[in-house]
């Protein structure tokens, strides 16, 4: 194939990508003024089940290019984890989606909002963070580390529920092992202050 040739349809499917990610946004109703549109839950379910929340917050940056960078790489974070897998799970439930619209049969009656990743099905996120990941790299510059805390203290709260009903796990021990995480985040680096009290108060 000619160089022009080849150069000018990757070109082509570089823009088509372009268009389909301004699409999704304008969708979902992602963007800002002057070019926001109408919020539609729906769309926004159903993209977070199958892009993630991290990468649904970023179609919000009408940065299309930066953007499908994202989508390309393989990354994993306490934030995203977006790979070879992710994307072969994604494409194939999209293609069997597909195939259904052209033959006519019945489609997804949930336009994709119960989608989930088999790898992310044992990942346990708090507050859009996962924690497995977080836990193995601490020093992670957290957008908000203090909603983190109080997010923590939530979960823990609910969950804690049963636990208490359900010993051997202690009240006391469960806030003894959780005190040196609070402690750290006091610190973190991208904390806009030190933590208090009250920032760690359920909410009512």
């Amino acid at each position: 194939m000619d160089a022009t040739v080849e150069s000018n349809e990757q070109e082509g499917k570089n823009q088509n990508a372009r268009l389909a990610v301004g699409a999704l946004a304008r969708m979902g109703g992602y963007l800002p003024e002057p070019n926001n549109t109408p919020v539609n839950a729906t769309v926004q379910k159903a993209l977070e089940a199958m892009i993630t929340h991290y990468l649904c917050r970023q179609l919000a940056k009408d940065d299309p290019v930066e953007t499908l960078k994202l989508f390309t790489l393989n990354t994993e974070n306490p934030y995203l984890i977006w790979n070879n897998s992710t994307r072969s799970e994604l494409q194939e439930f999209l293609e069997k989606q597909q195939t259904k619209a052209l033959r006519g049969t019945d489609q997804d009656p949930n336009f994709g909002t119960t989608f989930a990743f088999d790898d992310l099905s044992k990942e346990l996120m708090v507050g859009f963070i996962y924690l497995r990941i977080y836990n193995k790299a601490p020093n992670f510059p957290l957008e908000d580390a203090n909603q983190l805390a109080v997010d923590l203290l939530q979960f823990l709260r609910v969950e804690g529920e049963t636990l208490f009903r359900n010993p051997p796990v202690s009240p006391f021990m469960l806030v003894c092992l959780f005190f040196p995480f609070v402690r750290g985040l006091r610190q973190h680096p991208l904390s806009s202050r030190a933590m208090t009290p009250k920032d760690c108060a359920p909410s009512p």
